[in-house]
């Protein structure tokens, strides 16, 4: 079989295993092993299938059980256990060039022990030799450790005995403790692991430290929600209620605040791709023009240009001060705005190793000693820094240490104020007092990094491209499922726009707090902005009958009445705002807009005066009335408005309406003449001409019966060739 039919064949099977069809799941996999001639599999499947076979003839011969979902359970993670190792005996056939295949053949061939490694790792450790070529051997050994414990599938009972012994309860954090859990995790990624789920449950049950707790659970999280179909068994379940059971309150906490930081990546990858494709390109475009108009300046003029008007409306003008303003806003919610800096700094030699973006900061990496020494206090403060997770310490470090000793110096120099700065923040300990949080943190930004930007992440399933709604993991839902946790999550997923999961929150929220105004308003909002108009009005309606005459439900009422095309239902609840907000020309504005689609011209233009009373200066009231005038035939009063318009940087649409005016006035000349200044305005092509003119002629007529449509378009037409 090619190995792309394997694959296909793989899936099916997975397919049944989820769905219960383990008849023809046994049948397909019993194929498959015998097409590959792995006898010793096929023995395996025989053996899994007599048990299911036992279980059958236990429950149709109605034998109470108490323990048949058990089995069932297990009987379902061997097979697919046994479908995982055929995969994998598939790909080494097929001379698979995967890191990970490259990776198990090395280990295969020299048939490492992980006790042998890790004792040899200890042995080292306890040499206090500060000498490079001891540290270059501690180096190699990490990468070895992790690559074999990355590749062990299944974990071996006796190797999860030996990493056990790596986690005393009150240990200080040592590197490989680290490289340990983060290669537990990506092993269990390629291929699901139970054991190894389960030793990472254990190792944040054991340990007393924070950074550990914090890395074991936060992988075990993303795990089931990578592979809630296949956690959702007793023994996983038990590990958790273990977990939880000295304090339930805590142990919720930190899974919701561990579910936060996971769902903030959305975020995190906005931001970078905003940087790329925003703010990078207009910073590009932006430095001519300063040099264009500024010229060469030095320190004393740069820092004057503060204060410089025109320098000032440059960047507002260029729209970088409205981007880089929003940058500003959402790192202050600790949002992660540094991957889009460092994302070019992930190009060194270091980082071509998979270990590498996983291992936590060590002072003592061959890679950056130089880099350390020459920074002084200030490489120090970066080592202490909050602010930078491992990956990116690394980056800078190893940027520096690229540069020329002139351009090192520079950057060292333009690093003093900002590390100060930095030193500054550091030494409050109030904005750190939750070092839990910390460590979660930045771990998601180290594995966020990795799945984003290492340079074969094609080969890596990536858990962050497709978040589930916590509510579908059924192992996390005691913890997540109360209303001040799903209410976090929602007003998140609400203020940045992820409204699919924003409504299943609040529809949840709805279950457990009964029916409630803002929830509804809620709810409506993420509808309307997904385009469900219909829904979002159901939504606006029931939130009007709990709490009547709320100018928000009001409005929003009437929006989305007008976006369906209800001008009557929208006219009466801006009527209804209007009486509780009489004073706000922008409601005045709408009425005056629902009149003129229902044909009250008189009404219209009685809106729009209080509309302008209320805001003389604006285009858009001023258009409106302009408009409702030549609707209700006071062709003389419109004139005077599109004359104030023609004074204030007219638009193609004021030059239009100004046409059409003068057309109801049969005055041909002056109507073309407008028609082509709104042409040339908005540069419309021969069939944008058409477009514009063709569906308001038709209004038009109804109250001159005399023009001559198609005469005067043709002419406009001419007149605008030549």
């Amino acid at each position: 079989m090619k190995m792309n039919e394997i694959l296909q064949l793989g899936s099916k099977i997975r397919k049944e295993v989820y769905s219960n069809e383990l008849f023809l799941a046994f049948q397909n996999t019993f194929a498959l092993s015998e097409s590959l001639m792995l006898w010793e599999l096929t023995e395996e499947i025989k053996s899994i299938e007599k048990t299911y076979r036992l279980v059958l003839h236990y429950a149709v011969n109605n034998f109470a059980d108490e323990s048949r979902k058990q089995y069932l359970e297990g009987v379902k993670d061997r097979l697919l256990a046994v479908l995982d190792k055929i995969l994998i005996a598939a790909y080494l056939r097929n001379n698979s060039t995967d890191l990970y295949f490259s990776a198990l053949r090395f280990s295969q061939t020299t048939g490492e022990s992980l006790k042998r490694l890790l004792d040899q790792y200890a042995s080292l450790k306890e040499n206090n030799s500060a000498e490079e070529i001891l540290q270059r051997h501690i180096e190699e050994m990490q990468k070895r450790i992790f690559n074999l414990l990355w590749v062990s599938f299944p974990l071996s009972s006796g190797d999860i005995e030996v990493l056990k012994e790596q986690f005393p309860s009150n240990s200080d954090f040592d590197p490989v403790q680290g490289i340990i859990i983060s290669s537990l995790f990506l092993g269990t990624l390629k291929f699901y692991d139970q054991s190894k789920l389960e030793l990472l449950l254990e190792i944040y049950l054991k340990s007393q430290n924070e950074r550990i707790q914090a890395e074991a659970l936060t992988a075990v999280v993303i795990l089931l929600f990578t592979y809630d179909r296949r956690t959702d068994n007793s023994h996983i379940e038990e590990l958790i209620k273990k977990a939880s059971k000295n304090n339930k309150e805590e142990f919720g906490r930190r899974i919701n605040l561990i579910i936060k930081e996971i769902v903030r990546t959305r975020e995190t990858e906005r931001i970078n791709k905003k940087f790329q494709e925003d703010i990078l390109p207009s910073m590009m475009k932006f430095g001519p023009k300063f040099n264009q108009k500024f010229g060469s300046l030095d320190e004393d003029e740069l820092a004057s240009l503060e204060e410089n008007p025109q320098w000032r409306d440059m960047i507002e003008k260029s729209g970088l001060a409205d981007s880089l303003k929003e940058m500003n806003e959402l790192q202050m919610e600790g949002a992660d705005v540094m991957m889009s800096t460092f994302g070019n700094l992930k190009n060194f030699p270091f980082f071509n190793e998979p270990v590498n973006w996983f291992l936590p900061f060590d002072v003592r990496r061959t890679e950056i000693r130089k880099s350390l020494e020459d920074l002084g206090n200030l490489g120090k403060i970066l080592v202490k820094s909050y602010f930078l997770c491992d990956s990116d310490k690394y980056s800078l470090l190893m940027a520096f240490g690229s540069f020329p000793d002139l351009q090192r110096n520079a950057m060292k120099a333009s690093m003093s104020e900002q590390f100060k700065a930095m030193e500054e923040m550091m030494e409050n300990k109030e904005a750190f007092n939750d070092w839990f949080l910390f460590y979660v943190n930045k771990y998601i930004q180290n594995l966020f990094r990795f799945f984003k930007l290492f340079r074969r992440k094609n080969e890596f399933y990536d858990p962050f491209k497709k978040l589930p709604n916590p509510l579908d993991v059924k192992l996390l839902l005691p913890f997540v499922e109360n209303g001040n946790n799903i209410r976090l999550l929602a007003e998140f997923n609400l203020k940045h726009g992820y409204w699919a999961d924003a409504f299943r929150l609040y529809d949840r929220l709805l279950d457990i707090e009964g029916p409630n105004a803002p929830i509804y308003q809620k709810m409506g909002f993420a509808r309307q902005k997904e385009g469900e108009l219909e829904d979002a009005l159901n939504y606006y309606m029931q939130a009007d009958l709990l709490e009547s005459d709320d100018p928000w439900t009001l409005k929003r009422i009437a929006v989305t009445s007008r976006l369906l095309g209800n001008w009557s239902t929208a006219l009466n609840y801006y009527k209804k705002l209007d009486s509780l907000q009489p004073d706000n020309p922008a409601v005045a504005l709408a009425i005056g807009k629902c009149c003129l689609e229902l044909d009250k011209y008189a009404d219209a233009v009685q809106w729009f005066y209080k509309a302008d009373y209320l805001d003389p200066d604006s285009k858009k009231v001023r258009r409106g009335l302009a408009w409702a005038l030549v609707m209700n035939q006071e062709f003389e009063a419109a004139r005077k408005n599109y004359l104030k318009l023609m004074e204030q940087e007219p638009s193609a649409e004021d030059f239009l309406n100004l046409g059409h005016l003068e057309l109801l006035e049969l005055n041909y000349t002056g109507a073309i003449e407008n028609y082509i200044k709104a042409a040339r305005k908005g540069k419309w092509d021969t069939q944008a001409v058409i477009e514009h003119l063709d569906p308001t002629f038709r209004i038009l007529r109804n109250l001159e019966p005399e023009i001559q449509q198609s005469l005067i378009i043709d002419e406009l037409l001419y007149r605008l060739q030549s």
